[in-house]
Protein backbone atom coordinates (compact mmCIF):
# COMPACT_ATOMS: atom_id res chain seq x y z
CA UNK A 1 0.00 0.00 0.00
CA UNK A 2 1.42 3.72 -0.82
CA UNK A 3 1.97 5.77 1.76
CA UNK A 4 -1.05 7.99 2.51
CA UNK A 5 -3.08 6.58 -0.43
CA UNK A 6 -6.95 6.32 1.09
CA UNK A 7 -7.87 3.27 2.90
CA UNK A 8 -10.07 1.16 1.24
CA UNK A 9 -11.60 -2.07 2.55
CA UNK A 10 -11.95 -4.43 -0.41
CA UNK A 11 -14.19 -7.53 1.87
CA UNK A 12 -17.03 -7.14 3.83
CA UNK A 13 -15.08 -8.41 6.62
CA UNK A 14 -12.78 -5.55 6.71
CA UNK A 15 -15.72 -2.96 6.51
CA UNK A 16 -17.13 -5.05 9.48
CA UNK A 17 -13.63 -4.73 11.77
CA UNK A 18 -13.55 -2.32 14.30
CA UNK A 19 -12.05 1.50 13.73
CA UNK A 20 -9.45 2.85 16.11
CA UNK A 21 -10.12 6.01 17.35
CA UNK A 22 -8.40 8.78 15.47
CA UNK A 23 -5.24 8.96 17.11
CA UNK A 24 -4.58 6.05 16.04
CA UNK A 25 -4.42 6.80 12.56
CA UNK A 26 -1.44 4.65 11.67
CA UNK A 27 -3.64 1.67 12.65
CA UNK A 28 -6.24 1.77 10.18
CA UNK A 29 -3.94 0.76 7.62
CA UNK A 30 -3.42 -2.11 10.41
CA UNK A 31 -5.63 -5.24 9.36
CA UNK A 32 -8.24 -5.84 12.19
CA UNK A 33 -6.23 -9.22 13.25
CA UNK A 34 -3.65 -7.04 14.76
CA UNK A 35 -6.22 -4.63 16.37
CA UNK A 36 -8.81 -6.69 18.01
CA UNK A 37 -6.80 -9.83 20.05
CA UNK A 38 -4.38 -6.88 21.79
CA UNK A 39 -7.70 -4.63 22.99
CA UNK A 40 -8.64 -7.59 26.30
CA UNK A 41 -4.74 -7.74 26.66
CA UNK A 42 -3.85 -4.02 27.21
CA UNK A 43 -6.83 -3.87 29.39
CA UNK A 44 -6.10 -6.28 31.66
CA UNK A 45 -2.40 -4.78 31.75
CA UNK A 46 -4.24 -1.20 32.23
CA UNK A 47 -6.25 -2.81 35.27
CA UNK A 48 -3.17 -4.48 36.96
CA UNK A 49 -1.48 -1.50 36.97
CA UNK A 50 -3.79 0.99 38.14
CA UNK A 51 -2.10 3.54 40.89
CA UNK A 52 1.41 2.45 39.00
CA UNK A 53 0.97 2.88 35.55
CA UNK A 54 4.32 4.87 35.67
CA UNK A 55 6.46 2.32 37.87
CA UNK A 56 4.47 -1.32 37.48
CA UNK A 57 7.28 -2.43 39.40
CA UNK A 58 5.42 -0.66 42.78
CA UNK A 59 1.98 -2.69 41.97
CA UNK A 60 1.02 -4.49 44.82
CA UNK A 61 -0.96 -6.60 42.35
CA UNK A 62 1.71 -7.27 40.14
CA UNK A 63 4.35 -7.82 42.69
CA UNK A 64 1.75 -10.45 44.71
CA UNK A 65 1.69 -12.33 41.57
CA UNK A 66 5.26 -12.42 41.03
CA UNK A 67 5.31 -13.30 44.47
CA UNK A 68 2.96 -16.64 43.86
CA UNK A 69 4.57 -17.61 40.79
CA UNK A 70 8.15 -17.69 41.99
CA UNK A 71 8.10 -17.30 45.75
CA UNK A 72 10.55 -14.46 45.79
CA UNK A 73 8.94 -12.22 48.62
CA UNK A 74 7.50 -8.55 47.74
CA UNK A 75 9.71 -6.83 49.77
CA UNK A 76 12.74 -7.77 47.74
CA UNK A 77 11.41 -7.35 44.49
CA UNK A 78 12.55 -4.54 42.89
CA UNK A 79 13.27 -2.33 39.78
CA UNK A 80 15.82 -5.24 38.28
CA UNK A 81 14.15 -8.05 39.95
CA UNK A 82 10.89 -6.98 38.19
CA UNK A 83 12.07 -6.50 34.80
CA UNK A 84 14.04 -9.86 35.06
CA UNK A 85 11.14 -11.71 36.18
CA UNK A 86 9.46 -9.92 32.91
CA UNK A 87 12.44 -10.59 30.34
CA UNK A 88 12.74 -14.47 31.17
CA UNK A 89 9.11 -15.35 31.48
CA UNK A 90 8.15 -13.34 28.67
CA UNK A 91 6.78 -16.78 26.96
CA UNK A 92 4.98 -18.03 30.22
CA UNK A 93 3.23 -14.12 30.65
CA UNK A 94 2.58 -14.12 26.78
CA UNK A 95 0.35 -17.02 26.99
CA UNK A 96 -1.08 -15.64 30.08
CA UNK A 97 -2.24 -12.45 28.21
CA UNK A 98 -4.03 -14.35 25.53
CA UNK A 99 -5.40 -16.68 28.04
CA UNK A 100 -7.10 -13.23 29.88
CA UNK A 101 -7.81 -12.16 26.43
CA UNK A 102 -9.76 -15.28 26.02
CA UNK A 103 -11.59 -15.49 29.13
CA UNK A 104 -12.53 -11.64 28.73
CA UNK A 105 -14.25 -13.03 26.11
CA UNK A 106 -16.03 -14.87 27.64
CA UNK A 107 -17.64 -12.14 30.58
CA UNK A 108 -17.68 -9.62 27.97
CA UNK A 109 -19.56 -11.06 24.80
CA UNK A 110 -20.65 -9.33 21.83
CA UNK A 111 -23.59 -8.40 21.31
CA UNK A 112 -25.19 -10.75 18.62
CA UNK A 113 -27.86 -9.69 15.63
CA UNK A 114 -31.22 -11.70 16.31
Amino acid sequence: MLVGAPCVPARQDERDAPVPPPYFQFARRLPALYWNPMRPMLRFLWNSTRGHRIAPWRSPYLLWRIETYTGVKMTQIGFLEFWEFLWTERTSLWRFLKWTAEMDHYVHPKARNI
